[in-house]
């Protein structure tokens, strides 16, 4: 609702970290996930994020469907974003792209502008470490990819 208040742009997660990525303008034909169908990240018209939410907000939830099963969730209904983001992209109110993907341990190797650091990919590849201090290494390398002392202390701090 807030993406179509503001009549349409860039919707992200908190944890997606822009290095560099221009939203494109015209912005695209369907509402677009970012990262395949995960809705960290997702561009639309405000008519386009319109259907969208209207289209959710009218879906029939069926006994055991989106249920999660594992962790404490198990058994339990719970309907996710992510998984209605599949769904509406099956059903073509939507469609995928790839300028982002899941942090993948070094920012400086990372082929994508938008980087999530989702709980998943902060598990398998922070070494320990907090989301937020993955957030901030990896934006101070990005700012100083160009001067070589920054880069090297990023690189030291991993």
């Amino acid at each position: 609702m807030a993406a179509v208040a503001m009549h349409g742009g860039v919707l992200t997660d908190y944890d997606m970290l822009n290095l560099g990525w221009p939203a494109p303008q015209p912005l695209p034909m369907k509402a677009t996930t970012l990262q395949r169908f995960v809705p960290a990240a997702v561009i639309a018209t405000q008519s386009q994020y319109e259907a969208v939410v209207r289209w959710m907000a009218a879906y029939d939830l069926r006994p055991g469907e989106f249920v999660k099963l594992s962790g404490k969730h198990v058994g339990k209904q719970h309907v996710s974003d992510q998984a209605m983001m599949g769904k509406a992209t099956k059903l073509g109110l939507c469609t995928k792209g790839d300028v982002a993907a899941p942090f993948d341990g070094d920012v400086r190797r990372h082929k994508h502008a938008l980087v999530h650091f989702g709980h998943a990919a902060v598990s398998r590849r922070g070494e320990g470490r907090s989301r937020n201090e993955l957030m901030a290494a990896a934006l101070a390398a990005a700012v100083s990819l160009d001067d070589k002392s920054y880069a090297a202390d990023y690189a030291d701090s991993l």
